[in-house]
């Protein structure tokens, strides 16, 4: 269990305003060097925290570029915070990543993806240099690395029998018989689409009410997809809309559908000025 020394924090800052007068207490390496061995906060497994190491995250932080000055409420913020993020850690390390498959997974692909990423811009992208002619010159004699299939970028609200059989009111919906509980989900159905309607917000409708745990997680957000990944008639419905446009609600065999276009790409050469043509 980790267990913060309370007196600490005003020690630290009364020795800060003591060498810096009556203003607020300055980050410098003056002010801290008389404590720089005082242990802030112990935890059982011998981890410390010490006054040097509090001046460091103090130094990393925004207060040097702002003056390097920092008020008796923002010491006591940064090293509460600090404290609670290492006994977070710590409480972490007991976790077993195998009893959360789909989460462990899905953290390591983004952060795969982002290691491949932060390698191609300081291994490659950065090495390479061009003008402007050259790369227009790329971009028209290349067309095939630019050629990309028809893509929307989409948002998606989904609700579902099993959905409400298993939300907030789960008791009512799962003594009903399977057309009454298919009455009540069109109704449902209909009153969010008439929010929608309404002019409530795509994101915030889709984070309170979706059915569909992964978008959900994200205001509904689900990404680029082309013609022929999801079941008919969802290619029908979303394809027909225009960008920043919802469509009204579809039933498919799992339950209905609200879908958003947010943007959309015609099947043929990306126009420079979209993101990712060269970035």
């Amino acid at each position: 269990m980790l267990t913060l020394r309370q007196s600490l924090l005003s020690v630290l800052f009364l020795a800060l305003v003591f060498l810096c007068g009556c203003q607020p207490p300055v980050v410098s390496e003056e002010n801290i060097s008389e404590y720089s061995d005082y242990i802030i906060a112990r935890a059982d497994n011998d981890y410390n925290f010490s006054a040097e190491d509090f001046y460091q995250r103090l130094v990393n932080s925004a207060y040097l570029a702002k003056g390097g000055y920092a008020e008796a409420d923002d010491l006591k913020h940064i090293l509460d915070s600090l404290v609670l993020d290492s006994m977070t850690g710590f409480e972490g390390d007991k976790i077993n990543l195998g009893d959360y498959y789909y989460d462990n997974w899905t953290f390591r692909l983004r952060y795969h993806d982002f290691l491949t990423q932060v390698f191609l811009y300081e291994k490659i992208y950065s090495q390479i240099t061009a003008d402007s002619q050259e790369v227009l010159d790329f971009y028209e004699q290349r067309p095939d690395l630019f050629t990309v299939d028809e893509q929307l970028e989409m948002s998606h609200i989904f609700l579902s029998k099993i959905g409400l059989q298993r939300g907030p009111d789960s008791l009512y919906y799962n003594s009903l018989e399977d057309e009454e509980i298919e009455k009540e989900l069109k109704g449902y159905t209909d009153k969010i689409y008439q929010m929608l309607v309404l002019g409530e917000p795509f994101s915030a409708i889709a984070n309170e009410y979706s059915h569909d745990e992964l978008s959900r997680r994200a205001a509904g957000y689900v990404g680029w997809t082309t013609r022929g990944v999801y079941l008919e008639p969802f290619d029908s419905v979303a394809f027909s809309l225009e960008p920043g446009e919802f469509s009204a609600p579809y039933r498919d065999k799992d339950g209905w559908h609200i879908v958003y276009m947010g943007d959309y790409i015609p099947a043929g050469p990306m126009p420079m000025s979209r993101d990712g043509v060269f970035d």
